[in-house]
């Protein structure tokens, strides 16, 4: 509400520096190799985070854009994804598994902000597929399960 009212330059670092933890940021992306599955995941994933609709559904397998439905997917966007970190990444041919924990930011009581270091983590797994030479997010039934709850939230 009081953007207009800044006066002195903005530093795109003060900016991250102001996101709650469970945030993808461009460093994390940037420390993954260009080209490797786990980079195209964690692009996947910060996309998602912040609601950009067309470029998750650019990063996402075409079999698993089909299975969710491009308007459901882009529904799916508009809701919040936790953080997550990657913990091993399998590669075989053009497929890949991430091993990944769902990190959770449990705050110490109700009402007092979010901790800076997750307090616990859920591992879960997810596929990738090279597309076009690309890799891309191929996990149908991680999506189905979130179409589910949004359908359920929103019935």
């Amino acid at each position: 509400n009081k953007a207009g009212e800044i006066t002195t330059p903005i530093v795109a670092s003060d900016v991250v520096k102001g996101f709650p933890p469970s945030i993808v940021t461009d460093g994390d992306i940037e420390a993954e190799k260009k080209g490797t599955p786990q980079r195209a995941f964690l692009e996947w994933w910060q996309a998602y985070q912040f609601h950009d609709e067309a470029t998750v559904e650019s990063l996402t397998a075409k079999a698993t854009v089909d299975a969710i439905g491009k308007s459901t997917l882009a529904e799916m966007v508009r809701q919040s994804l936790q953080g997550v970190e990657i913990l091993d990444v399998s590669e075989s041919g053009n497929s890949a598994i991430i091993d990944a924990g769902l990190l959770n930011f449990q705050p110490p009581e109700e009402g007092a902000p979010p901790p800076n270091e997750p307090t616990n983590s859920v591992p879960e797994s997810f596929a990738m597929v090279k597309e076009g030479g690309d890799w891309v997010f191929d996990e149908t039934a991680f999506l189905q399960l979130k179409a589910e709850a949004l359908e359920r939230s929103s019935g």
